[in-house]
């Protein structure tokens, strides 16, 4: 089996899966979406097509959430029902030459209690292989579906479905089986037997891909550096551009996920401030809602924004000027130079832009900034005492949340202080022949 056939792990609780099928989009949404669709390749289901209505997958209902997106035909997205598994599954559509590109994505929330252990997964809140080998199965049968072909024509011969296939002809000419029984036996058979096979690939594919630890990033979300004095972040948000854009210009949405504005003149030339030290600055361009630069006193830092099916794309950039003199903070932990005297890069600065991102996805997606981040030993102890202190002193859960999320943040940047002193170490960029 090719690689880039199986499941990506985008990250250790997020799974990718991208096909290409020879049929046009309309055609593959109706698969997807249909209740009569459904059930010739994946299960009885309903979908209610309509943001916020319900879907039910399964004869018993058990399997069921809501309709988090449905915009025909290019994007359909269901969050699971609390208590069940938490987080979500989407498809995307796209026209291609000669057909529609489909990626599907499935989303475990790191909060989740999953009992799934002993197959090879940690039981963590990350997929299992009988999950993320279930999608792959089930992409093979949504082809032949698509084909008007039986659900396992497209699977190759084995010693156990030529056994079976004899013996439902001889039960279908004996009588002892119905025509639709025998198909229904010889086809489940089949695939049961290919997901089980899966089960293995995927079980050492796990072992060999799923990131190792759920508080260090994967690499690809790290800043990357263009060049020595430009470091470069790249993150995809579930939003439209309009209400990411917002996220990043209005004052008050800054001061919830970023830092809080003290001058804010919103124009090209005008002033901004963060605070009261030395954050500060002009604007330098603005093209709303998709780029915004920031002058500061040596450099700047700028977003990009870009319309794309999954929602949108920020791109963010940050400029040191090659002139400027840049030396350690004494006394600071953080205010070291891994990359040498004369570079900007302290891992403070690195790290304080990387959590400010997944800060900002918390915000856009309703939560809490900080609050969806995996608990630890220290996180579990601070909680503890919250609300002991909540409970004996009568501090409101207001504030006892905020202490909690405030040093959950601090934790995870001191994580993030350690993982970019060594990345800005190890990528730097020497310099060019002409510094």
């Amino acid at each position: 089996m090719a690689e880039a056939e199986l499941g990506r792990f985008i990250d250790r609780f997020t799974v990718e899966y991208i096909r290409v099928y020879p049929h046009p989009i309309e055609r593959v949404w109706r698969a997807l979406t249909e209740p009569e669709e459904l059930a010739g390749w994946f299960m009885v289901a309903e979908i209610d097509p309509y943001a916020g209505g319900t879907f039910r997958f399964d004869a018993t209902g058990s399997w069921s959430g809501s309709v988090l997106v449905f915009e025909a035909p290019h994007l359909l997205k269901l969050g699971h029902k609390p208590g069940s598994f938490p987080g979500y599954f989407q498809y995307e559509l796209t026209e291609v030459p000669g057909g529609t590109r489909m990626r599907f994505v499935e989303h475990f929330s790191p909060n989740g209690e999953y009992p799934f252990r002993g197959d090879g997964s940690p039981g963590d809140g990350t997929p299992w292989p009988g999950s993320v080998s279930g999608w792959h199965e089930l992409w093979d049968a949504l082809g032949a579906h698509l084909d008007g072909r039986p659900i396992d024509s497209l699977l190759p011969p084995t010693e156990m479905s030529l056994l079976v296939a004899d013996w439902v002809k001889e039960a279908i000419q004996s009588k002892e089986l119905e025509q639709e029984v025998g198909a229904t036996v010889r086809i489940g058979l089949r695939r049961s037997e290919r997901w089980t096979e899966l089960n293995r690939i995927y079980a050492d594919h796990m072992r060999r891909t799923l990131p190792r630890e759920k508080n260090i990033p994967d690499e690809s979300a790290l800043g990357r550096f263009l060049d020595r004095y430009t470091m470069e972040y790249v993150r995809t948000y579930a939003h439209p551009i309009d209400r990411v854009w917002r996220a990043i210009t209005d004052p008050a949405e800054l001061a919830q996920w970023f830092l809080t504005p003290t001058v804010w003149d919103l124009r090209t030339g005008g002033a901004y401030r963060f605070h009261d030290d030395d954050f500060a600055g002009v604007v330098e361009v603005l093209e709303p809602p998709k780029l915004v630069r920031f002058g500061t006193s040596n450099g700047y830092f700028q977003y990009e924004l870009t319309t794309i099916p999954e929602g949108t794309c920020l791109r963010f950039l940050h400029h040191f000027s090659p002139d400027g003199v840049y030396s350690e903070t004494e006394g600071d932990l953080r205010g070291d130079l891994p990359g040498g005297p004369g570079t900007p890069w302290k891992p403070g600065l690195a790290s304080g832009w990387h959590e400010f991102w997944d800060s900002l996805s918390d915000f856009l997606d309703g939560v809490l900034p900080g609050s969806d981040l995996p608990s630890t030993e220290m996180s579990e102890m601070v909680s503890s005492w919250v609300r002991n202190v909540e409970r004996e002193y009568g501090m409101s859960r207001e504030l006892g949340s905020r202490i909690w999320r405030g040093l959950r943040r601090q934790e995870r940047w001191n994580d993030l202080n350690g993982i970019y002193r060594t990345h800005i170490s190890a990528t730097l960029p020497p310099h060019s022949p002409k510094e």
